[in-house]
């Protein structure tokens, strides 16, 4: 009887070692902020925009999100169904302030933190996002977020600030906003 107590005790604690020592950076569940922030492309590798002024041929907006317990990925127990970018001034004359301009944006393929020794090796990790629809909705996050860079530049030069709505299945939209910058 002790060997059985024994042996079932010992299973038991590995057990629990090899669920605790899992890839601990998954957290289950939420997404519980975001961030949007605008980057120039210009160079090698996107940097911050300081100057407040960008070209809109470079212009890329990176989202990224804060997932509870501080984890760097979350799977969703609430998937994803819908990312919006809506511009918060006047685009263009079809696109003024509050028009859904999400179709200006394309995925951009890299991550603005890798080094430019990666970027010339192709050893840097590719971004693994997609903009979800309730046809597709994303079911796991990753706190990296993703990167958006603008296709259709406003015509003349015009401050432009964008928000964007990312949408959850239960029906939860957080939101977040960038800070203005003149694209020339």
């Amino acid at each position: 009887m002790r060997k059985l107590i024994y042996k079932i005790a010992v299973m038991l604690v590995i057990a629990l070692v090899s669920v605790s020592c899992g890839y601990d950076e998954y957290v289950s569940d939420e997404v519980v902020g975001m961030r949007l922030e605008g980057f120039d492309n210009a160079g090698k590798i996107p940097q911050a925009i300081e100057s407040g002024r960008c070209s809109g041929q470079s212009y890329m907006l990176w989202v990224s999100f804060v997932i509870k317990d501080y984890g760097d990925v979350a799977e969703l127990s609430n998937p994803m169904v819908a990312l919006r970018f809506i511009t918060l001034t006047d685009f263009d004359e079809s696109h003024p302030a509050g028009s859904d301009v999400t179709e200006f944006f394309d995925m951009y393929p890299i991550r603005p933190e890798i080094s430019a020794s990666d970027y010339d090796t192709y050893e840097y990790e590719p971004v693994r996002f997609a903009i979800p629809s309730h046809n597709s909705p994303i079911g796991v996050v990753y706190q990296e977020g993703a990167y958006f860079m603008l296709m259709k530049s406003p015509a003349e030069e015009r401050e432009c600030r964008f928000a964007t709505d990312v949408e959850f299945s239960d029906g939860k939209i957080l939101s977040a906003q960038c800070q203005a910058v003149t694209l020339y």
